[in-house]
């Protein structure tokens, strides 16, 4: 697998003093670094005499500027980077600020206790110890298996405990052939490799058992049947969708985009113009962190949970989009520059982020039901959808933020790819198998159970940064004058006073609502947002987990906490240093008071993957997401013009 980091261009400067990405208005401050702003970053870096030559560079992104620099608009602010320095020599990562027009250092902050996101070195030097190591080769030629044929697929140990500082990685074997496709690798089950790669050694060897391999699956180059007559969409006239730099419009929409290394697609600055006045509603949203365990147990199995955002990076994993294939022939395709961890050095990357708009049916519909008139309402619906994918191992995501007409902003993740397989020493399940058969996928061949969490960081500020956010359930009225039957049931809301974690209450139809007591539509009534569940996603791994120790953001989907800028990663910033209780449950541990305060809401939402024969060799998509709703934003349903309005 190859790590790079993914970085949005902008446009090229040709003047080398002056700062890069200066783009008019307030939103230059959130403009991603540009190939020439990396290579200065790198120069600055290396010639300062304060690292070693073995070093590489897992995280490079533009410092995100203080949430309070914005807001004064200090478009003239300096241009500054974050780097994550590794010196291998010294098994040691630093944090590194640097002043790229000023070609200067402002910080070098040594994180000993931290371990970043897996490289691209990492890998490379991980497959040469295991390949060279005699008893990997004596594994393999008791199996009868061609060990050049062999793939390993490394995984972060972060997830397994605190590492002490060791940079450790688990190997999982796959079997292929050349002739076939990438998906018909065959997992080699009953090896254990775990490797040390500050020591460049095998810490664990274990080799306890040999199940056969799975047969090969040949797929027919013959196309599918039936096939379908062409579906084409185009748009003759141009998309609505204009760009400018790193902003977007679209309809009543406006925002800025970035492409983070390990949050991947973030937008700030989200505005909808409701009651004839652009109004903010979110100042940022990102993805706070994955989580993937498995649940399959054995000293084998146990392990396997990744982090797929801070260990590995989803903007350093994501890959350019097709028209016609990943999205849409009406897409507008924008550009990245991916930059090698290893030396620094950047390159093109066409169209890492699309941008599109699709037809979903009408937008509402009304006919006169007594048919006393022919007359009826309707308008079609349209949507824009911004996404971009990355590929982590066997598995790819399709990261989509969905912005409907109404106000609305759907957040959802398509999964595909391939299952994690596993081997097993029965060919076939017998006859009688109906409730505890395994489910086979194929010959010798099964796919665990496991879960899929995603959080998202949303930084609220509806119609402006003081905000306040309510538990909204619905509740059965008391039996009383107004509800003598014990029909009656109504709307309750709780407001939440200070940080904390909430849990799902579906018998309840429970939702969260984000509120601004400052400003209220024509009917008095504050402007607010609702967060509505869509995918709810219990997580099943026990509390307190040894294996999982910073996983605990899954243990409730709801957490809200008061802004800080450095507050940024639901399992926070280097979750291989596996600490208990780090992120999420660090940042709500003061129980700061909210009301009126600038909050972030962090919402975790995933789905239990019980998989299917009918998933392999490929997998079909899966569909996980949430949305966020406008509530009492407007004064009305703003697709139905009203005569004289925002003249």
């Amino acid at each position: 697998m190859q790590f790079v980091f993914v970085i949005c261009v902008i446009f090229h400067l040709t003047d080398a003093k002056r700062p890069h990405c200066a783009q008019e208005g307030p939103n230059s401050l959130l403009a991603d670094l540009d190939s020439d702003e990396v290579i200065e970053t790198i120069k600055i870096i290396k010639s300062s005499g304060k690292f070693t030559n073995d070093i590489q560079f897992p995280i490079l992104r533009r410092q995100e500027p203080p949430k309070s620099i914005w807001q004064l608009k200090r478009v003239s602010a300096q241009r500054v980077a974050y780097v994550a320095v590794f010196d291998s020599s010294k098994n040691l990562l630093s944090g590194v600020l640097v002043d790229i027009p000023d070609g200067s250092i402002l910080s070098n902050v040594e994180l000993p206790s931290q371990l970043q996101p897996v490289t691209a070195r990492e890998d490379r030097d991980a497959s040469e110890i295991f390949k060279s190591d005699p008893r990997v080769i004596n594994a393999f030629s008791r199996r009868v298996l061609n060990i050049t044929f062999v793939y390993p697929e490394f995984w972060a140990l972060g997830a397994s405990g605190p590492s002490g500082g060791q940079r450790l990685v688990r190997a999982v074997p796959f079997y292929w052939d050349p002739s076939t496709r990438y998906y018909d690798w065959r997992p080699v089950e009953g090896l254990q490799v775990t490797i040390d790669l500050n020591k460049k050694e095998i810490t664990k060897f274990l080799d306890n058992k040999t199940i056969p391999l799975a047969s090969p699956r040949q797929l027919s180059s013959q196309p599918v049947k039936p096939k379908l007559k062409p579906l084409k969409i185009s748009q003759k006239k141009g998309s609505s969708i204009r760009v400018r730099g790193q902003e977007i419009q679209w309809y009543k929409w406006r925002m800025t985009y970035s492409m983070d290394p390990i949050h991947g697609l973030q937008l700030f600055q989200i505005r909808y113009q409701a009651d004839c006045e652009e109004r903010l509603v979110l100042y940022k949203i990102s993805i706070g962190e994955m989580f993937v365990p498995y649940g399959a147990g054995g000293e084998e199995w146990r392990w396997r949970a990744a982090f797929d955002a801070g260990e590995y990076g989803l903007g350093k994993l994501a890959f350019p989009l097709v028209r016609g294939q990943d999205v849409p022939e009406n897409s507008v395709l924008l550009n990245c520059t991916e930059v090698d961890d290893d030396n620094g050095v950047p390159s093109a990357l066409g169209g890492c982020i699309a941008a599109y708009e699709r037809d979903t049916g009408f937008l509402y519909k009304h006919s006169d039901w007594t048919r006393t008139t022919a007359r009826t309402d309707g308008r079609r619906g349209r949507q824009m959808v911004l996404t971009f994918i990355a590929t982590v191992g066997n598995y790819d995501y399709a990261f989509e933020y969905i912005f409907l007409m109404d106000g609305t902003l759907h957040v959802n993740v398509r999964l595909t790819g391939i299952l994690l397989a596993r081997g097993m020493s029965s060919a076939t399940n017998d006859a009688t198998c109906l409730d505890t058969c395994t489910v086979l996928i194929n010959e010798h061949l099964t796919a665990p159970v496991h879960q899929h969490f995603f959080n998202y960081r949303i930084d609220f500020d509806v119609d402006g940064e003081l905000n306040y956010v309510a538990e909204v359930d619905i509740t059965n009225d008391p039996i009383g004058p107004s509800n003598p039957d014990d029909g009656g049931f109504s709307v309750k809301k709780t407001i939440i006073k200070n940080e904390t974690a909430r849990d799902f209450n579906p018998e309840r139809s429970r939702s969260w609502h984000i509120l601004n007591a400052q400003s209220r539509n024509k009917f008095g009534t504050p402007r607010g947002y609702s967060l509505k569940p869509m995918d709810m996603g219990y997580s099943h791994l026990p509390l307190g987990s040894q294996y999982f120790p910073q996983a605990e953001f899954v243990s409730h989907p709801f957490w809200v906490t008061k802004y800080k800028d450095e507050e940024q990663a639901a399992a926070g910033n280097f979750p291989r240093t596996g600490s208990v209780g780090q992120g999420l449950p660090e940042f709500i541990k003061e129980g700061e008071p909210i009301e009126n305060a600038d909050l972030v809401v962090w919402y975790t939402f995933g789905l239990t993957h019980a998989t299917r024969a009918e998933e392999w060799p490929i997998m079909n998509v899966h569909n996980a997401g949430f949305a966020l709703v406008p509530t009492n934003f407007m004064s009305q349903n703003s697709e139905v013009p009203m005569e004289g309005e925002c003249e």
